[in-house]
């Protein structure tokens, strides 16, 4: 439970977030939704009377956990909501049909997509023929009944394949029939809504569908508008069994926001609300006008209120995939799950053969350095027998007294054995020098086979690490990419219009990043009318990149960051060496993420500017493939440790700085103090951990995390700056440096350290200042 509970703790910290992993709490979960699922769509009474929308959901869930909940939620929600007389009949048909689920679960026909939906209108009509005999078969009342077993049989098909979408083939129409079974389950929802109502008159479930229209015509224009207009307004009409009144005003209402869609949330609002005050005339009873216009007044400011960010996660309901954008997504879900099954696989692996690596209790027994210098020494000795067999106990005594000082001497003495021992061994001098040449072999072995597990214990946290990046990778290949389709359709039409011929795609990055690719032949005028592309996008850009191929071209347009950083560099070798053992470096991310990285080699001179240009080349390696600090810095750790030597033991000062957001990371390995500059006031980064490699594997490196913003500074300096407990100079020259120029600050910082003449050593200096993107100017 405890390794459990860290392992939420950890993956909380590093990813903000916590995975459930029990499976029976997910099933209990799944089987208390199901239940109220099943409840409320119970409660969907259509001509009157007629609930054929809880049966279809227990046909659906099938046989059981999942089934027995739906079941158990309809039933209760029936007696509830009609009474015992009505609500027996609907209970009745619940129990057949999850009867005859269990009764077939294990059959080949219960698989077949058609059966459930059958035995749901069959046990329908056989439950529904009672109680219609009673009045008569030629009535209205017989329409509306075969209505019901229609709709029962019907909307079983398409829940199952709304609340169970994995199970189906990955067929061409999928996406299509998704969408559309999800659509008729929310109708249903609705449906039971409507009877919810509200002061003034108000309705929920016409609430809801009021707002689920505005934001589809706002979002995917007159199209999804109308289409989800009728289809809501459907819902509602056959809630009140009346005229189709609502499908017609909410498919107008959805098509008159759809035609001002692109002039924004406002706009939108407004129409929507004109719109719902135009059909409120058309309203064949009075009650209904008010609430109608209050429903809509209410839905407009509701969707005025919502983050955009959220509005953007939606848009993906209103695209429809193009075939050439299928296969691809299809890629990137299979290498995600392959992915995500190689690292539960290295991660199996790991918690398998973690726990041989633990310190044995009695590891190479001391014992055995006697044994071997008894049967070296006292084996042609006349008094074998008398030591080893008739006075065996004293002998083992005597040696047993002897082995404590002898291990923690590393040699033994001739008083470390007892006076009897000694003065009786008819060959003590050679039994002395054999078991100081066993207890050295001994001593050997031992720390050998530390050496050795420790190396093994290394590799395999290698197979946990490496299960964390491909679990990260994974994620980030299947995660649902954010596309902005108004942009790109935007920037489409400024290509029509410049005469190019190319293919756009607009999305947003996880970091919040607009990024846009074309694709096409002859780019190259592009490359000069950035101004039009910004234009097009809405957002300021960075040069772009054109990529090119035998037979194609891309161009790469990248949003702007709203800050920018300078940086500087400059560092001075130690007296009587020829190079520095210090290495810095800054690079910047296609996402708009910033890297510093800064590492002193232990030691100074050509061996030591070995290995810290060494540990940042594999650092950066590691971050411009997009793995997270803290793992490519474990890892680091975990690879010098393997190395054994001193050498490999480098400090390492690296900070990630996010130029769209100002979040920023400090993460150290026996790094020297870190000084930011906030308006006048100068903080101290410090840190505990031992340099990279020093401590063996499972050292993790110590996490700074803070926020930066524009008159900001930075400064990263190694150990030869100063000593880290006299640096009030340093704090006091950063907070009173009144220039722009961090080269200028840095060479400054260098000038006083040397000529302080303390802390001989190599010196270095990286200095950032950050400041806001210059706008440009209009025109």
């Amino acid at each position: 439970m405890k390794q459990r509970a860290g392992q939420m703790r950890r993956h909380f910290l590093e990813q903000g977030a916590v995975v459930l992993q029990r499976p029976a709490l997910m099933k209990a979960l799944e089987c208390l939704i199901r239940f109220f699922l099943g409840g409320t769509l119970a409660g969907a009474e259509i001509f009157g009377g007629h609930a054929p929308f809880g049966l279809a959901f227990v046909a659906a869930s099938g046989a059981g956990l999942s089934g027995l909940s739906a079941l158990l939620g309809v039933s209760f929600c029936s007696l509830l909501f009609m009474g015992f007389t009505r609500g027996l009949k609907y209970v009745a048909a619940s129990v057949l049909i999850f009867s005859v689920a269990f009764s077939f679960y294990d059959t080949r026909i219960y698989k077949k997509p058609f059966f459930m939906p059958l035995i749901a209108g069959a046990m329908t009509l056989c439950t529904g023929f009672v109680y219609l005999s009673d009045g008569g078969f030629f009535t209205p009342e017989t329409v509306f009944f075969a209505t019901e077993v229609l709709l029962a049989g019907g909307c079983a098909y398409f829940y199952k394949i709304a609340i169970s979408p994995g199970s189906l083939e990955m067929e061409e129409s999928r996406e299509l029939r998704q969408t559309v079974s999800m659509l008729i389950l929310i109708m249903g929802i609705l449906v039971a809504l409507a009877t919810v109502t509200l002061p003034a008159g108000i309705s929920l479930g016409r609430l809801a569908a009021t707002l689920a229209v505005l934001v589809a015509a706002a979002r995917g224009g007159i199209g999804m508008g109308s289409a989800t207009g009728i289809s809501a307004g459907l819902a509602m009409d056959l809630a009140g069994g009346g005229t189709p009144f609502y499908s017609v005003a909410y498919a107008f209402s959805g098509l008159i926001t759809g035609v001002v869609s692109r002039q924004g949330k406002a706009f939108a609002s407004i129409a929507f609300v004109l719109a719902g005050a135009l059909t409120m005339v058309w309203a064949m009873e009075e009650s209904l006008r008010l609430p109608l216009l209050y429903e809509s007044m209410i839905a407009a400011g509701i969707f005025l209120l919502l983050p955009e960010e959220m509005l953007r996660k939606w848009d993906v309901l209103f695209q429809t995939e193009t075939s050439d954008e299928r296969p691809a997504a299809k890629a990137r879900e299979l290498a995600a799950r392959r992915l995500e099954q190689s690292a539960a696989a290295f991660r199996e692996l790991y918690e398998a053969i973690g726990t041989s690596f633990a310190p044995r209790s009695n590891d190479n027994d001391a014992a055995v350095i006697f044994d071997r210098t008894a049967s070296r020494i006292c084996r042609k000795c006349a008094l074998a027998s008398v030591c080893w067999e008739k006075d065996y106990v004293t002998t083992f005594n005597a040696l047993n007294d002897a082995v404590g000082p002898m291990l923690k001497r590393r040699r033994g003495t001739p008083e470390d054995f007892p006076k009897h021992f000694s003065s009786r061994c008819l060959y003590f001098t050679r039994f002395l020098a054999a078991a100081n040449e066993e207890l050295t072999a001994f001593l050997y072995r031992r720390q050998f086979g530390n050496r050795l597990r420790e190396s093994r214990r290394a590799v395999c946290l290698q197979y946990a690490d490496l299960s964390g990046i491909l679990s990260e990778t994974a994620a980030e290949i299947g995660g649902d990419m954010s596309f902005e389709p108004r942009a790109e359709k935007s920037l489409q039409l400024r290509l029509k219009g410049m005469g190019i011929k190319g293919r756009a795609m607009v999305f947003l990055e996880p970091t919040g990043r607009l990024r846009a690719e074309i694709e096409g032949k002859d780019l190259e005028p592009l490359l000069k009318n950035t101004a039009d592309l910004e234009e097009a996008l809405g957002v300021p850009l960075e040069a772009p990149r054109l990529q090119k191929g035998e037979l194609w071209q891309r161009l790469i347009l990248l949003e702007a960051e709203p800050l920018r950083a300078e940086v500087a560099v400059e560092s001075a070798r130690k007296r009587g060496e020829a190079i520095s053992g210090d290495c810095a470096a800054h690079f910047k991310n296609d996402d708009g993420t910033l890297y510093l990285l800064l590492s002193d080699g232990m030691g100074s001179g050509e061996g030591a500017a070995r290995e810290s240009a060494m540990t940042l080349r594999l650092m950066e390696r590691f971050l411009r493939a997009g793995i997270e600090p803290e793992p490519a810095l474990k890892t680091l750790n975990s690879a010098l440790s393997l190395r054994g030597d001193e050498a490999s033991c480098n400090t390492v000062d690296l900070m990630k700085i996010g130029l769209f957001s100002g979040d920023a990371s400090v993460y150290k390995f026996g790094a020297a103090p870190t000084y930011v500059r906030k308006g006048g006031r100068v903080s101290r980064i410090t840190c505990s951990a031992m340099p990279a490699g020093a401590l063996g594997s499972g050292a993790s490196p110590d996490v700074t995390r803070l926020r930066l913003g524009a008159g900001d500074w930075v400064i990263l300096a190694s150990d030869g700056l100063s000593d880290g407990a006299q640096d009030e100079w340093v704090r006091s020259l950063v907070a009173s440096w009144e220039g722009e120029d961090p080269g200028e600050l840095a060479r400054c910082l260098l000038e006083r350290a040397q000529a302080s003449g303390t802390n001989e050593d190599d010196r270095t200096v990286l200095a950032l200042r950050l400041e806001n993107r210059p706008r440009k100017a209009a025109g």
